[in-house]
């Protein structure tokens, strides 16, 4: 199960996302950051809305929030405030904030409160960050993500374990049915 990632500066950018979905991506990244576009460009939006036709409506991941690596420069293009854009010209395909925004998990809920397409990807995030998404827009749209697949999983796995210690149910779908769901795997 793979993801794709292609550039919307790319000329060809539709020809490559019909290319990825034919050979089964089951979704598209997006990293606002390393791609060097805001993520409210109108070039973006259009990709997005372009993705969504091509697509049928397959998630997009996106980055969010900064961990101090990336140069305070390109902060810019990915503010949190500004993911409504991008949600709205996904609708009604999933819209993936990875991350939860990080630091800036509050304004990921409140993002998410507004959209009914938008997904919490829970990565680095504490169990306390973890327990306000479940207490504030439940457990369907919560997701575990393994961030970059060479870090070990056990941290972010117990993370989510004990925010979930009550929720057994709450576990199982945020550790594989609504992953599950998104990329359209029958359970």
């Amino acid at each position: 199960v793979f993801y794709c990632s292609v550039s919307p500066k790319k000329k060809n950018a539709e020809k490559l996302m019909e290319k990825y979905v034919t050979m089964g991506a089951k979704g598209m990244k997006i990293h606002p950051e390393i791609q060097l576009i805001p993520i409210n460009s109108p070039l973006l939006l259009k990709h997005l809305r372009n993705w969504v036709k091509i697509s049928s409506g397959l998630p997009v991941l996106f980055h969010s929030g900064f961990n101090g690596y990336e140069p305070k420069w390109a902060r810019k293009n990915a503010k949190i405030e500004l993911y409504h854009s991008a949600a709205e010209a996904l609708e009604p395909a999933p819209c993936i904030l990875g991350h939860s925004a990080m630091n800036e998990y509050k304004k990921a809920i409140e993002i998410a409160k507004a959209h009914s397409n938008v997904y919490l990807e829970v990565s680095g995030q504490p169990p306390e960050h973890i327990k306000d998404m479940l207490n504030q827009i439940g457990d369907d749209r919560l997701l575990f993500g393994s961030d970059w697949p060479v870090y070990p999983q056990a941290m972010p796995m117990a993370k989510i374990l004990v925010a979930t210690e009550d929720a057994p149910q709450s576990r199982i779908k945020i550790l594989r049915d609504n992953a599950l769901k998104l990329i359209n795997i029958c359970l």
